[in-house]
């Protein structure tokens, strides 16, 4: 490659059109060399070949050779011939084919001494070459690409320099220039003064013509310019798992894959982590905790609730417990709580003692009965009886807040105006009631805190937490998902390492058959078949994974299981052809392989152990 260099602009101009001038075919070493050492290089040599793609050249009839070593970027004196001639190409017709067509520019030669293990600069130590090298191209057509150069450029034959392309420009003269070696393919051209051209060539005149050496121009082959640098580094995620070679029968895990950075062109704020948990719950924070006994009872579900979002309760519990822990869930975060704990004003203040610290609340409304949907009497929190005596004698009625007293919101208001109202009223709950004074729902002050502390926070159309439930599929757990539908959950998860079963296909048909609205999520699967059996049988939603988890023997015991990459690209990619959310579960260990499954095609990510550690 020729470096053409812009003294005007003080730039270099790249041109591959510019076809190398390399090395004459015959050439003359003369000199002082130090003490005589190394005189016996000095003479005629001709090219034998190129090494490593560089000029080698031989004495005729002798064993000294000179070639370049580009290990050590030097030019080396090899007194026992060239010996590695399978890497030189031979000039089988040099007169017709030369591929070193002209006399190279003025260049130093460094000549290493092999008896002292050194190089030798000297600059009386030349190549003889002519005064004016010379360059042809059979490449025509190419347009000027260098405006500078061409108007220093005149039409060939004008005078004695340089003639070849420059810029793209066919067959330019450019009279004042000089040429010299910077590198082992690399060549300057500067335009210089006439004067200091002509001293730097007259030295050499003498003893180039005292040697006979003419110039000898020819045509080399056309120069071909580089191919466009291809941009796209690394492979898509279908070219990495659909490729029809070897590899696609090659199982990747999270660890496998690493994702290659982008330009950003956006802030932080502009990032949506929303994902489906199912076709009809959206998450704004796209985890799930795991339905495993040591990972997710309402504690878990609730803080994965509030942050955006959903727990999965497990169903290694009795019904009635399982029940208990959704409803705790349901009630932590409510709008209009509509079964609110009433009691009765007859009640004793050691009973209600007792009735907060089993429900863990302390404030309820008072009506006749103690029923809800009765006549609403009052409301009695821990301010009216904190600090009175003879608790055991003492009845709630003595001390409630009545009515006339409250601020109270009549059935049909909506939750805005509710919160409005209980804002003004600056008390703690906001009791709903009929026109006749029944109670029907209750609003309190602390879940609007919480609206405003947790603004992701996972919710149904009634400002409640959403939360999920695990069950098996057994005859007998269909007991169990009527109660837990009975109890508000919002989703059932059928728990089971192998989702592809006739088991699973009948629980899922029977639960979308007899709970029209109930978001059923099934699995695990692994495979686009299994994937393809599930989504006929109606489920909202896939967990994809099998024997990756944290604790998970499948793959050991039963042999059975994919690499979880794998699993969850292909699956994802059916599920997605069918509108259908695929839940990567398993194998995540860290934030990073959260962000390859998602970049895989998941749409949420179940956890367990990043968790519960």
């Amino acid at each position: 490659e020729w470096q053409v260099w812009e003294t005007q602009h003080s730039r270099h101009i790249r041109d591959p059109s510019v076809c190398a001038t390399t090395a004459p075919l015959s050439i003359s070493v003369t000199g002082r060399p130090p003490n005589g050492e190394n005189s016996d290089i000095l003479g005629d040599y001709t090219m034998v070949g190129l090494h490593m793609g560089l000029p080698a050249y031989q004495k005729p009839g002798e064993h000294v050779a000179i070639r370049y070593y580009p290990t050590a970027e030097r030019w080396i004196i090899d007194r026992e011939g060239l010996r590695d001639t399978d890497s030189c190409v031979a000039f089988a017709k040099r007169a017709e084919d030369a591929q070193h067509p002209a006399d190279g520019g003025s260049r130093h030669w460094h000549v290493y001494q092999q008896s002292r293990s050194c190089h030798v600069a000297d600059p009386s130590l030349r190549i003889l070459v002519t005064e004016t090298p010379q360059v042809s191209s059979k490449r025509q057509g190419a347009e000027d690409e260098c405006s500078t150069a061409k108007r220093q450029c005149v039409e060939p034959g004008a005078g004695k320099g340089w003639l070849g392309r420059l810029g793209g420009s066919p067959r330019v003269a450019v009279p004042q220039i000089s040429l010299r070696m910077v590198g082992p393919t690399t060549f300057i051209v500067a335009p210089v003064p006439e004067e200091d051209l002509g001293k730097k060539f007259a030295a050499l005149e003498a003893v180039a013509k005292g040697h006979g050496l003419k110039d000898r121009s020819r045509s080399p082959k056309r120069c071909q310019r580089p191919a466009e640098v291809d941009l796209d580094d690394g492979h898509s995620a279908r070219d990495i798992f659909e490729s029809r070679s070897s590899s696609s029968f090659t199982g990747l895990t999270y660890d496998d894959l690493i994702c290659l950075p982008g330009h950003i062109n956006f802030g932080v704020q502009d990032v949506g982590l929303d994902g489906q948990f199912s076709k009809g719950i959206r998450l704004k924070f796209p985890i799930v905790s795991s339905p495993m006994d040591t990972v997710t009872e309402s504690k878990m579900a609730i803080a994965m609730a509030l942050e955006g979002g959903i727990g999965v309760i497990h169903s290694n519990i009795t019904v009635e417990e399982q029940v208990a822990e959704v409803a705790k869930v349901k009630r932590f975060r409510n709008g209009f709580i509509t079964d609110p704990v009433c009691i009765s004003p007859l009640m004793t203040l050691s009973e209600l003692d007792k009735l907060r610290k089993q429900c863990g609340f302390s404030g309820f409304p008072v009506t006749d009965d103690g029923c809800m949907g009765s006549m609403l009497l009052g409301f009695v929190s821990r301010r009216d009886c904190d600090f009175i005596k003879g608790r055991d004698s003492t009845r709630v009625g003595q001390v409630m807040t009545k009515i006339s007293a409250m601020q109270i919101a009549e059935e049909g208001v909506d939750l805005s105006e509710a919160h409005r109202l209980l804002k003004d009223s600056r008390k703690g709950k906001l009791p709903i009631v009929t026109k006749a004074g029944r109670i029907v729902a209750l609003v309190a002050r602390t879940d609007l805190k919480k609206q405003a502390d947790f603004p992701m926070a996972t919710k149904d159309g009634n400002n409640c937490l959403r939360v999920a439930a695990a069950v098996g599929t057994r005859p007998s757990d269909r007991d169990r998902v009527r109660s837990l539908v009975a109890a508000g959950v919002d989703a059932i998860v059928v728990d089971s390492s192998q989702g592809d079963s006739v088991f699973q296909h009948e629980i899922v048909k029977w639960m979308k058959t007899e709970f029209k609205d109930l978001q059923v999520v099934g699995g695990n699967v692994v495979t686009k078949l299994q994937a393809k059996h599930l989504i006929e049988c109606g489920v909202d939603a896939l967990r994809v994974g099998m024997g990756i988890g944290s604790i998970c023997t499948t793959q050991e015991v039963c042999a059975c299981g994919r690499a979880q990459a794998s699993a969850v690209y292909h699956v994802a990619r059916l599920a997605k052809a069918h509108g259908v959310p695929v839940i990567a579960d398993g194998g995540i260990s860290s934030p990073g392989h959260i962000v390859k499954a998602l970049c895989l095609g998941a749409s949420a990510v179940m956890c367990g152990s990043l968790l519960a550690g």
